[in-house]
């Protein structure tokens, strides 16, 4: 038979202590995986998702869609910055146009007798001359 001062000395080791509750932990830790695993009750809902997936979700949630409307904008404002890179004026009907000179006699004659019939076409070349120069 063992003596008692032998399994005294068993039970008051601190190894052994340190032991038996790494078992009583494992043992837990066991119990819970395998009711998650077997039990309806505490399965989880959760689907495991492939690297793939998540990049697909991240990029999706990050990039953002430009509409129709938008990428038209986009693209008038492209547009318009190139033409002024270039010195390219939207505007045809300027003043500046209208009055620069002609170098053929029959062409300014024409010019001249168009600006007498219609004075009004001037005055609003000479509006947006001025509203542009106050823009910029």
């Amino acid at each position: 038979m063992i003596s008692p001062l032998l399994l005294d000395d068993f039970w008051s080791n601190p190894g052994i202590i340190l032991l038996l509750i790494l078992v009583c932990f494992g043992l837990v830790a066991l119990l819970v995986f395998l009711l998650r695993k077997y039990v309806p009750f505490f399965k989880s809902d959760e689907k495991v998702k492939t690297p793939e997936e998540i990049a697909k979700e991240e990029v999706d949630r990050l990039v953002e869609e430009i509409d129709e409307e938008g990428q038209k904008a986009i693209e008038e404002a492209e547009e318009r910055r190139k033409e002024e890179q270039l010195g390219i004026s939207r505007e045809d009907d300027s003043l500046e146009r209208a009055l620069s000179d002609v170098d053929d006699e029959e062409t300014s004659k024409a010019m001249a007798a168009y600006r007498e019939e219609h004075p009004e076409e001037e005055a609003e070349a000479q509006k947006k001359t001025e509203e542009k120069d106050q823009n910029e």
